[in-house]
């Protein structure tokens, strides 16, 4: 019964324990589904607003000069001799017993020339002072003289201006005086019309108003008061459609305001005429009363009106022939203006003119330039010759010429730099004032033809509100033909007044046409010259222009000249070192047949070596140790941070999709891709923005996805991961494409590094990468105070940058914590044999990291040239080399003292590997990882100190510092025991010199011709 009770409960416990955790699952899984949802629409959100700014954020920026390692001038390392040291020694003492009688001889003599040099230097320094009096006044007058230049740039600038709006302002007042005057013989035309009109209905009036008279007078009070009411009406109609059309006016444009003004001027005039015709009917119906006295008041008011439009009409033409004569002032002043700026154009033309001989006199300096390399040429060859008989001295020669040759090179190659920078700024600035005269011009006919349209439509306007006023008129010029007929008879005198004074008036109107007529024709004769003297200076431009670009043709033509000898002499060098190579071939052979018959002999010599080490020994306790000072440079380890990671988690696309395949150093890869293939419409700033919207779409996801793993997979660092997406993008889109590249940039900004796209002048695509460093040998420019680097081995002067960063973006770091795993591909075994002493190994490297290696680019940290061989000394080696390595060294240094194996493991080193400068090997300054020197057939002196130190920690368990002088690097070991030699003392701690280029040296042994003062400590890290 207990056992049933029991199992109830558990089971009810079982149930409601369920239901409370299917509640707990369905609330975390909608969170997670809610907060992948953000992390999705912050994302994209992201993601738009980045490529809306790619279509606009581009800026030009200038690339730098990369940066080259410190170069070191040693040929030959030097070899120990112990027997040479102790008789130098003992001649040192005599020497400096002699020296010393010498020096008290001399003080006195010293002393003398102490005060004559005091002397001298009093008046050297007063020299110095009026010389820099001098420079600062220079300075002074040359600034005087820039800042008075810009001046009168600026003065000419605004000339310029101010004559190109004047020309506008003219031309547009020539327009609006042109429609003025056909607007007023319009006006004149329609007034005399209406006047001869007048003139024969007063006639026909006349004619039949003595017939009629009596009937008109009985007919009179009848029609005086209907035809008062009808002009009472038509008065307040032609009110009412006045204030509308002034109303209509001044809604106008503050631009057609003098045009506005003038209508206004217009219409007042019609209306004063509207209402001295209302008057003159009013007076016409009060005259037919009184007959007589109704005539004469009409013939004074028409003789009135007669003088008042010959009086507005003589007015008006008296304005305009003041207008006409400022705008001939102002055409005379241009015209002068015009003749200043064409003879400063023919003086910055025989300016031009003398820059072009100074630039034939460069090209004969070329020329000369060419002749001596032509006859160094054949130098070479004689010396060629002499190389065949002596080796030695074909090489010293060798160097000498080459040193030589890449001088002049580089000296001509500065010059061609110069000189085509000069050409080039020349240029663009007449590039950039056509382009300027070009913009004005076209701003020029711009607001040329705005005003026309303007006027054009005010005209048009003006037009139909004057033909519907003459409309209205005409209707009630029909409605007084009646009255007017009236009148025929009493008119009669007074039109052949009219008459008389029409013709008087139309007479005056004909020579003041005929006057307006003369003086647009000076005005059109003036613009024609003035038209015909701009072609002429545009002409000499273009033929100025043309033979600009002759001339750079001819120059472009030299270079390319200059350039193909240049190679065909590198042609010739490199056939010479191919000799050359095949000569230290054999001489390697013969070398290392040498080194067999050392080694059969180095057991024989060893009970002799064993017996001198013992001398050693007792010299060095007579000896004392001497302490090198030396500055320290720390190198800090600082804490690893974490790699970038996206701005939001990156979601697997779970739709079908097929598999890319690629290799990288060796490795088999793949990752997952989209059916169709990615394609860049153009290199424009649209159409990347198109491919940025689609790449980072969901169906890219898995790509992404894929590339992230393949990071922590393989444990790539941000260098390994950088060439990864190189080449995945290069496996997708093709090597070399500006796809592949695109697809790499964004690869890499999507998984949370920091960089830019850039495009080049023929607009081929690059990537600039931030670093957490500064590197070597890499093209680099400054954004905002942060450097971007170009890793493509491109040399490039200038860059089209998208200036946008991204959120989250981080820096890419160069260091190498952990090694990444790649498919072991093992080179050919090499065997390594010290000299004198009896070390040997053998030893096979991994072709695949080596080449990793080759790729890594040489970098150093916050401003500090030292941190660079940190770099190599704390990078470990891999384990396929510890394997085969460490336990052969091992057997044959674990019979002795620490002392005695760092003595062997560093023979080992100095007279197992061969020496040769990075500039004869490589051509430039490299370093090498620890097994790159394993690999290569020679190296230098900091690859020698950076494997040793590793061989020491490794193997020995000691500490070791790296020493740097300008020239030179060595390694110093931190004994658990006292040694002998010269040490360094670094934070309490002594180390003791151990040179792997000093050859047969043991440790605490320093070279004689280091400079001390100037050597720096570079801390390892100390836990390996």
């Amino acid at each position: 019964m207990k056992r049933a009770l029991f199992t109830c409960l558990a089971f009810l416990c079982m149930v409601s324990k369920g239901y409370a955790q299917d509640d707990f699952t369905d609330d975390y899984n909608d969170f997670v589904k809610d907060a992948n949802k953000e992390y999705k629409d912050f994302r994209e959100k992201a993601n738009s607003e980045y490529a809306d700014f790619m279509e606009k954020a581009w800026k030009e920026y200038g690339m730098k000069t990369p940066l080259e390692h410190p170069v070191k001038k040693w040929d030959d390392p030097l070899t120990y001799d112990k027997k040479k040291e102790q008789q130098e020694l003992l001649q040192k003492n005599k020497k400096l017993l002699e020296a010393q009688k010498a020096i008290d001889a001399q003080k006195k003599q010293q002393d003398a020339k102490q005060q004559q040099l005091d002397q001298q230097n009093s008046q050297l320094m007063a020299d110095q002072q009026k010389l820099e009096a001098e420079k600062k006044k220079l300075e002074e007058e040359r600034q005087a003289f820039l800042a008075e230049k810009q001046k009168q740039e600026a003065e000419q600038q605004k000339s310029a201006d101010e004559r190109e709006r004047q020309l506008a302002e003219q031309q547009r007042l020539l327009d609006e005086r042109a429609k003025q005057q056909a607007e007023q013989q319009k006006q004149l035309d329609a007034e005399k019309a209406k006047q001869e009109q007048q003139k024969n209905l007063l006639a026909e009036e006349s004619n039949r108003m003595g017939a009629e008279q009596q009937k008109q007078l009985e007919e009179k009070n009848r029609q005086i008061q209907a035809e008062q009411d009808k002009l009472a009406a038509e008065k307040k109609q032609l009110e009412a459609e006045r204030q509308a059309f002034l109303a209509e006016k001044q809604k106008q444009e503050a631009a057609q305001q003098q045009s506005s003004n003038q209508k206004k001027n217009e219409l007042a005039e019609q209306q004063r005429k509207l209402d001295e015709r209302a008057k003159q009917q009013a007076e016409q119906q009060k005259q037919l009363d009184e007959e007589r006295a109704r005539n004469a008041q009409q013939k004074n008011q028409l003789a009135e009106q007669s003088t008042r439009q010959q009086q507005e009409a003589q007015r008006q033409l008296d304005e305009k022939n003041r207008q006409l004569q400022a705008e001939l002032q102002k055409l005379a002043d241009e015209k002068k203006q015009l003749e200043a700026d064409r003879k400063a154009f023919l003086a910055d033309k025989k300016k031009q003119e003398s820059q072009k001989q100074i630039s034939a006199d460069a090209k004969k300096q070329l020329a000369e330039q060419q002749r001596q390399l032509d006859e160094r040429a054949k130098q070479q060859a004689a010396q060629q010759k002499q190389l065949d008989a002596e080796k030695v001295a074909q090489q010293k020669q060798k160097d000498l010429l080459a040193k030589e040759s890449a001088k002049q090179q580089a000296e001509q190659k500065k010059q061609l730099e110069a000189q085509n920078k000069q050409l080039l700024a020349e240029q663009k600035r007449l590039a950039d004032e056509q382009k300027k005269l070009e913009a004005e011009r076209q701003a020029f006919l711009a607001e040329k033809q705005r005003q026309e349209a303007e006027l054009q439509r005010a005209s048009d306007k003006q037009k139909n509100d004057l033909a519907l006023q003459q409309k209205q008129i005409d209707e009630r010029a029909k409605q007084q033909a009646e009255q007017q007929k009236q009148l025929d008879a009493e008119k009669a005198k007074q039109e052949q007044q009219k008459k008389l004074l029409a013709e008087e008036s139309a007479k005056k109107q004909a020579e003041q046409q005929k006057q307006l007529e003369a003086q647009n024709k000076q005005l059109l004769a003036e613009q024609q010259k003035l038209a015909d003297e701009k072609k002429k200076l545009e002409t000499e431009r273009q033929s100025y222009l043309a033979q600009r670009q002759k001339q750079e043709a001819e120059q472009q033509k030299a270079a390319d000249l200059r350039k193909q000898e240049q190679d065909r002499q590198q042609q010739l060098l490199n056939e010479q070192a191919q000799k050359q190579l095949a000569q230290q071939k054999k001489l390697e052979e013969e070398k290392a047949r040498q080194e067999e018959q050392k080694r059969l002999l180095a057991e024989e010599k060893k009970k002799s070596e064993e017996k001198q080490r013992e001398i050693d020994k007792q010299l060095a306790q007579k000896t004392k140790s001497k302490e090198i000072p030396v500055e320290i440079a720390v190198v800090k380890k600082e804490p690893k941070a974490p790699q970038p990671q996206p701005l939001s988690p990156v979601k697997q696309n779970l739709e079908a999709v097929k598999t890319c395949s690629f290799e990288y150093y060796g490795t088999k890869m793949d990752a997952r891709t989209p059916d169709k293939k990615f394609k860049l419409e153009g290199s424009d700033e649209k159409s990347m923005a198109n491919a940025y919207r689609e790449l980072t779409t969901e169906k890219y996801n898995n790509l992404l996805h894929d590339c992230l793993d393949l990071r922590k997979k393989y444990d790539l660092c941000d260098w390994a991961y950088y060439k990864l997406l190189e080449s995945v993008g290069e496996a997708i889109c093709g090597k070399g494409t500006q796809e592949a590249v695109f697809l790499q940039g964004v690869l890499f900004q999507q998984s949370g590094y920091m960089m830019r796209f850039a495009l080049d002048e023929q607009k081929k695509l690059h990537l600039l990468v931030r670093i957490h460093d500064a590197a070597y040998r890499s093209g680099y420019t400054s954004i905002n105070g942060q450097l971007f680097f170009l890793f493509d081995g491109s040399r490039l002067k200038n860059l089209a940058v998208c200036d946008v960063g991204f959120p989250g973006e981080k820096v890419m770091e160069a260091d190498i914590d952990k090694l990444p795993k790649l498919k072991v591909d093992m080179s050919e075994m090499r065997t390594i044999i010290s000299r004198f002493v009896s070390v040997s190994a053998d030893i096979a490297v991994n072709k695949n990291m080596i080449n990793f290696f080759n790729d890594y680019p040489s970098t150093y940290k916050n401003s500090n040239i030292m941190t660079n061989w940190a770099y190599y000394a704390n990078t470990p080696i891999t384990k396929e080399v510890k394997d085969k390595l460490y336990p052969q060294l091992k057997k044959q240094i674990q019979n002795g003292t620490k002392l005695m194996g760092a003595n062997l493991l560093l023979n080992w080193v100095q007279m197992g590997l061969d020496y040769a400068l990075d500039s004869k090997m490589w051509g430039h300054e490299r370093a090498f990882f620890a097994e790159e020197s394993l690999f290569y057939p020679k190296c230098d002196c900091e690859d020698r100190a950076i494997l040793f130190s590793h061989l020491v920690r490794d193997l020995l368990g000691l500490d070791v510092v790296l020493v740097y002088y300008p020239e030179h690097m060595y390694t110093a070991v931190c004994f658990d025991e006292d040694v002998p030699g010269d040490y360094i003392m670094v934070e309490g701690r002594k180390f003791t010199v151990a040179d792997p280029t000093y050859y047969n040296a043991d440790v605490g042994k320093t070279m004689s011709r280091m400079d001390n003062s100037k050597a720096k400590v570079i801390l390892l890290n100390r836990d390996l």
